[in-house]
């Protein structure tokens, strides 16, 4: 009976620990009335006050300057249980005005706050910068206010999931700016868009969670535990209502019906297979298994058609043009197959720690994570275009093709790096104070 109750216990503490996670806090800074000067604030920190405690911001930067990329700025973060907050101080240590020092009239703001905090919850406050109303003659008087989040609007939006902070950001894609925050269950790893029915699907490994995230109302309406999975990470959506996972840790693609929960189907893949890519026009399915070298090709029923040995290590897929393009991670190398016989046409050297491919017109690009670079390549040929530094850890990508921007997970950095596709340059990052993972754009 002891042991039995031992056991209860444990395995409380056990289920409890994933399904609940502490409340998280974002800060952010947003520039608006910019001034033809240069404005930079030296932070000294930054308070927030609890019921019976005062807290300090993590991860605040030293300098914020009013001539930041995409008019927003990433102040920090704080988690902890429960808390209501009642106001918000900044703590000035110096203002430069293009350059020189100027006076400040109170290096105290205090800002009125109203904003609770609870467990499995992730929201975002902003902070907002008039810097015109700022500037008095050469004394800095600080003008700011608090904006909590508000539901984001549906459109063009970019989604990006943090597995270490149990958090879904939106930004916006016309501005570039983080919109606002949820929580979703514990290490969110692959997500996937359904503008069709108005739905982003969140996956994540620790809980084995797959949930449903309503567009328009910005909010979890659904999720289910998924069933006879350790680790699944990646995912992509079938036509009927299905979404092949992949799940590493027992080497099994599984086959859920994503509004019932139910698996269908489940085989058992070589060994933990990874990445997957569903070419509708084939009709066919794509899985990477990097500990067995392998690329499986399978049909909508999980019938395997075809196995091709590709690389090392192989990691990201991609298919366009009737060619299947699959990065190879341990030898920096895309090798590239026809997609009837599947026969192999070359291998193109792309960069150290080639992990995943997209993409996007007749453009194709691969991030190579260890050495911080985009590799460009032109459809049909065998060869790399052009490189980008675009930072540390890029990974996964996505793209707004209206607005010509490719953005890439920067897991490295705790950002989105964007890259403007008509020139190929880097333009800037959106700085998110967690490791971005999955990447997908709405419309």
């Amino acid at each position: 009976m002891f042991l039995r109750y031992v056991l209860i216990v444990i395995l409380f503490f056990f289920f409890s620990n994933d399904l609940c996670q502490a409340g998280r806090l974002n800060i952010f800074l947003n520039v608006i009335h910019p001034a033809s000067q240069n404005v930079t604030i030296s932070l000294q920190r930054i308070e927030l006050k609890g019921t019976n405690r005062i807290y300090n911001l993590r991860d605040i930067p030293s300098k914020v300057s009013s001539k930041s990329t995409f008019g927003q700025v990433y102040l920090g973060y704080i988690e902890l249980n429960r808390e209501v907050f009642s106001s918000i101080d900044l703590y000035f240590r110096q203002v430069d005005v293009d350059g020189q020092v100027v006076s400040i009239s109170k290096k105290k703001l205090s800002l009125p706050l109203s904003v609770s905090i609870r467990d499995n919850v992730s929201l975002s406050i902003f902070l907002i910068w008039d810097v015109k109303a700022s500037l008095k003659g050469k004394v800095f008087q600080p003008t700011f206010y608090v904006r909590l989040q508000k539901r984001p609007l549906r459109g063009e939006n970019l989604y990006v999931t943090c597995d270490d902070a149990s958090t879904l950001f939106v930004v916006r894609a016309d501005n570039n700016q983080v919109q606002a925050s949820l929580y979703i269950p514990s290490q969110p790893k692959w997500l996937s868009v359904d503008n069709n029915n108005d739905m982003l699907y969140v996956l994540s490994d620790k809980t084995r969670t797959f949930s449903l995230v309503e567009l328009s109302s910005f909010r979890i309406v659904d999720n289910f535990i998924l069933p006879l999975v350790r680790s699944p990470t990646f995912f992509v959506l079938l036509p009927s209502k299905m979404a092949l996972i992949t799940d590493p840790d027992s080497s099994y693609v599984l086959l859920y019906n994503i509004f019932s929960g139910n698996l269908v189907l489940s085989k058992r893949l070589g060994y933990s297979p990874s990445e997957v890519f569903f070419s509708s026009l084939l009709n066919r399915i794509f899985v990477s298994s990097p500990s067995d070298q392998n690329i499986y090709v399978l049909t909508p029923n999980l019938d395997l058609v075809s196995t091709i040995k590709a690389g090392q290590r192989p990691r990201g897929l991609w298919v366009g043009r009737n060619r299947l393009y699959v990065a190879d991670y341990g030898t920096g190398m895309v090798d590239v197959f026809g997609v009837g016989a599947f026969e192999p046409l070359g291998r193109i050297r792309s960069g150290a720690g080639a992990v995943q491919v997209f993409g996007q017109g007749s453009r194709i690009y691969v991030s190579n994570e260890k050495e911080g670079t985009i590799s460009v390549l032109s459809l049909n040929q065998l060869s790399v275009a052009r490189k980008i530094r675009v930072g540390k850890g890029p990974f996964t990508m996505a793209s707004c093709p209206r607005r010509g921007w490719l953005y890439i997970a920067l897991r490295g950095e705790k950002a989105v790096a964007v890259v403007d596709t008509a020139s190929e340059e880097l333009i800037g990052k959106i700085f998110l104070g967690c490791r971005p993972f999955g990447l997908v754009v709405g419309k």
